[in-house]
């Protein structure tokens, strides 16, 4: 049941604002909770939050894992770091947050369930679908990510690109891992759009910074980045239809 990414949390220095900015630009529904100053929203598929906090920053994607203690010990193990030490959350499950080694930061979560996650009931148009890290050696992290968590990995030399696949299930988030940007490690989530210019447009117009303009990528689709207000950098992508 696991090893899937099943929650992107991004960073918010005003949770509400990030919440109401999100929410409008990708129709999704979200939920603010006061007693913690976070906020969720769902996408359809696997949703997340918005938080605040000095432990750390950025975009976070959580993968679940069967064994929290057993990720922790091989993430350790292999050069990795704890950045947040396990925490138990009752109801859900316990939580940390790590780092690879190339300095990436990514979540972990054991649920206090086994069972499958229910499928959420509303569908949208705009969905977080594959999850992506920054490294200046790419077929090492690659190797890195598949050991600790078993994934099916694939270098692309000649795109400087590798692809992760997490699970057979055409629905089920990927992940990859280009080369290291100016900025430095990050994750940054794309979000799957029917029409990549026009949230791209709306995002700027609403105060976002162009990371990279709509282009379309050779057998991948039609792609674009922005930052928001608090440095997350968020991909647009409209996969290509198959010939």
């Amino acid at each position: 049941m696991g090893n899937l990414f099943v929650h992107t949390e991004f960073q918010a220095k005003d949770v509400q604002q990030a919440m109401k900015w999100y929410g409008e630009l990708f129709g999704w529904d979200t939920n603010y909770m006061p007693e913690m100053n976070y906020a969720t929203f769902s996408d359809g598929r696997t949703g997340g939050g918005f938080y605040s906090n000095d432990n750390y920053h950025g975009t976070i994607s959580y993968v679940r894992v069967d064994n929290y203690k057993d990720t922790l010990a091989k993430v350790k193990d292999t050069g990795g770091k704890v950045i947040v030490e396990p925490v138990a959350m009752e109801g859900l499950g316990t939580f940390a947050i790590l780092a690879d080694p190339e300095g990436n930061c990514f979540g972990i979560i054991q649920f206090e369930s086994n069972e499958a996650l229910p499928p959420q009931q509303k569908q949208y148009a705009n969905f977080i679908t594959h999850i992506e890290f920054r490294a200046k050696d790419i077929a090492k992290l690659l190797d890195w990510y598949a050991a600790v968590f078993s994934w099916e990995v694939n270098h692309i030399p000649e795109m400087h690109y590798g692809m992760i696949m997490t699970s057979k299930d055409e629905n089920a988030v990927t992940g990859g891992v280009s080369e290291l940007g100016e900025s430095g490690p990050m994750a940054i989530a794309y979000i799957h759009v029917d029409d990549v210019d026009a949230i791209w447009k709306k995002a700027i117009e609403n105060g976002a910074k162009s990371v990279s303009e709509p282009s379309d990528v050779p057998t991948v689709g039609r792609m674009a980045h922005f930052s928001d207000n608090n440095g997350n950098v968020i991909g647009l992508l409209k996969y290509a239809q198959p010939e």
